[in-house]
């Protein structure tokens, strides 16, 4: 059985300016000395009484933050007001928020 080997088709991904890939190394870099997600994590763990761990799925530069899938938790941190926006499932946000109040968390609408 002959096997052929056919180019990678580089000319069918986008172009990213440098400028652009500075920005999002420049954010990387900004999130990383302003979020601890350990210790974010482990505050999660305490008002959700259990076992969270926050991980970091993307990092974009943006002038607005996007619609979430879920439900957005948004805050400021770090000088020069970095935005960060988590985005958690309706479930996870419904017990967040009867915990935080100090209710019974029920489950969200679908």
């Amino acid at each position: 059985m002959a096997v052929t080997a056919t180019p990678y088709p580089w000319g069918a991904l986008d172009t990213v300016a440098r400028e652009a890939t500075a920005r999002l190394a420049s954010a990387r870099r900004r999130l990383a000395a302003a979020v601890d997600t350990g210790a974010l994590g482990a505050s999660l763990s305490e008002v959700l009484e259990a076992p969270t761990a926050v991980a970091v799925g993307s990092v974009r530069v943006v002038s607005e933050l996007p619609r979430p899938s879920g439900v957005a938790l948004a805050f400021t941190a770090g000088p020069g007001a970095l935005r960060v926006s988590l985005d958690v499932g309706r479930d996870l946000a419904a017990r967040l928020v009867a915990r935080l109040l100090g209710g019974a968390a029920r489950l969200a609408r679908p």
